[in-house]
């Protein structure tokens, strides 16, 4: 048995053999590299958003409804209407070939008016009224 009190054993701490300024430096070491991992991972997820944006095809929503409607010329309403066709039909095929993605109107809930198609509205020329 030992001469040392409790008090003793409990008041000494055992020496670990480190410094204060070792356990700081090491302190400060352990965060230094987290930041920059944490930094690196950002980073990486940063472009790979950026990648996947650029895949992603441009939208464009068209009121098909309308360009049949206003877009059409002609003297009677069939005519209209069919010549309205055939402009959205040519619209569309410019869009898709150019990489765009066309939505019809009647299938979106919603979409902000930069991605929507404006629809054209043909005037004719009143000649009764110069």
């Amino acid at each position: 048995m030992t001469s040392e009190s409790p008090v003793d054993v409990v008041s000494t701490p055992p020496s670990s053999g480190l410094s204060t300024g070792t356990i700081l430096l090491i302190a400060a070491w352990t965060i230094l590299v987290s930041a920059l991992s944490s930094y690196m991972v950002w980073r990486s997820m940063k472009a790979e958003m950026a990648t996947q944006f650029s895949l992603r095809p441009q939208i464009a929503v068209v009121d098909s409804f309308g360009w049949i409607k206003d877009a059409g010329q002609g003297a009677t309403i069939e005519a209209k209407y069919a010549d309205g066709a055939r402009r959205l039909s040519r619209a569309t095929k410019r869009l898709r070939a150019k990489g765009v993605l066309v939505l019809d109107a009647s299938a979106v809930r919603g979409a902000p008016d930069a991605v929507r198609v404006k629809t054209p509205v043909f005037h004719p020329v009143d000649e009764t009224n110069p």
